[in-house]
């Protein structure tokens, strides 16, 4: 149970100090929050600000509004909870103006309904922490179907590359082969070696094979 709370910053309220401006709740029982307890004040003096300190136990965040806040909530155990580390076991709920616009919408717009907000019964209770589980669960494995196909994308991605690399050193060896001709030691011909071959020929004298180069070289 909340047995204090020590404020240095949030919203209205600035070096809050309980023991000083309440009283010492660790000698005085009077000074020190009990198991029902009565706020009251006149209107802005800080009612629905300091429920918006204990509503911080419910969210185990600092309200957007006073992001920047310092505050320390005292337990009745001897242990505190700061506004930097807001996680505890507590089973806190405030009903304020933040909780008729969050839960009551249809108040102020009657196209939103009543969301749900705290659930009776033991069984109730227990089919709603199996749902929780199974929605950790479901969570756990999207992460792991996400991480698999990042790891399927990458190897995919890596096929490619490996893939596109193998195809342009195989055409890199065609075009070197049909270039260089040395591979397989032939001549590649074109007008002027086959004009070179066929005077050789020629010099050589061989009249079947004259007959043919005239002939060849009437087609250039």
């Amino acid at each position: 149970m909340i047995k204090a709370i020590e404020i240095n910053n949030f919203g209205c309220f600035k070096d809050f100090n309980w023991k000083k401006d309440v009283g010492n709740y660790t000698t005085d029982i009077t000074a020190k929050f009990s198991e029902i307890n009565i706020i009251y004040g006149r209107n802005y003096s800080g009612k629905t600000t300091l429920s918006r300190i204990i509503n911080c136990l419910d969210k185990k965040i600092v309200h957007p509004d006073y992001i920047n806040s310092n505050f320390e909530i005292i337990l009745e155990n001897s242990t505190s909870i700061k506004s930097d580390n807001l996680y505890n076991t507590l089973n806190v709920k405030v009903y304020n103006s933040d909780f008729m616009k969050e839960k009551l919408k249809w108040f102020y717009d009657k196209n939103y309904g009543i969301e749900p907000f705290t659930i009776l019964g033991e069984k109730n209770i227990d089919v709603q922490n199996k749902i929780e589980n199974l929605e950790k669960s479901i969570e756990e494995i999207d992460k792991k179907i996400i991480e698999k196909n990042s790891e399927f994308t990458s190897s995919e991605k890596n096929f490619k590359e490996i893939k596109e690399n193998l195809e342009n050193k195989l055409t890199e060896e065609a075009r070197k082969i049909k270039e260089n001709t040395n591979y397989f030691n032939v001549v590649t011909y074109n007008r002027k070696t086959l004009t070179d071959s066929f005077s050789k020929i020629k010099k050589k004298k061989v009249l079947i094979f004259e007959y043919l180069y005239l002939d060849v070289l009437k087609q250039f």
